[in-house]
């Protein structure tokens, strides 16, 4: 059978490319990461759970300590949170009432009152309860988007890969 030359020209025109960052556990439970194709063993303990991002891998230990992997270092990054998310470019977790990031070797307090937040992508977007204030966070920097909220946290935005979409407070 004869292949058409359109078809060749566009297979051999698609490229393709490796993950340069990931994790995984062996057999003995230690905790290994694959970094641009070296592997390097961070843990000799079993981790509780870990997540995978394009410039981090975040994970907490055995110990209930949050570490990041970024840059080909790694980072203590804070005991005993509640909850954290790694998208492609930051670490979004909570301790307590308190929301934080980290990105690039750098842990920041976003909020010391946390309602419902989403994390994706470069953004974080959350509800400050204490100030009743709507804010995100993208490249380090806080914006807020509105003030005095009185409604519900919970149906007042949706994040995607670098977007955000949110109900205007003031609208009629």
């Amino acid at each position: 059978m004869r292949i058409p030359a359109f078809f060749t020209a566009l297979t051999i025109g698609v490229s393709s490319f490796a993950q340069q960052l990931g994790a995984f556990t062996d057999f003995e439970k230690k905790f290994f990461i694959f970094d641009q194709g070296t592997f390097r063993q961070l843990e000799f303990q079993p981790v509780k759970s870990f997540g995978i991002g394009d410039h981090c891998v975040a994970y907490v230990t055995d110990g209930d300590y949050l570490k990041a992997y970024a840059n080909h270092l790694s980072y203590d990054v804070s005991p005993t949170v509640t909850s954290y998310i790694v998208t492609n470019q930051i670490v979004c977790f909570q301790i307590g009432t308190q929301l934080y990031s980290f990105e690039n070797g750098q842990k920041n307090l976003l909020s010391k009152f946390i309602g419902k937040y989403q994390a994706n992508d470069s953004l974080i977007a959350f509800f400050d309860t204490e100030n009743r204030y709507f804010l995100v966070y993208y490249n380090y920097k806080t914006f807020q988007l509105e003030d005095g909220i009185i409604y519900r946290d919970d149906q007042l935005f949706k994040t995607g890969t670098n977007l955000l979409a949110y109900v205007d407070a003031f609208q009629n």
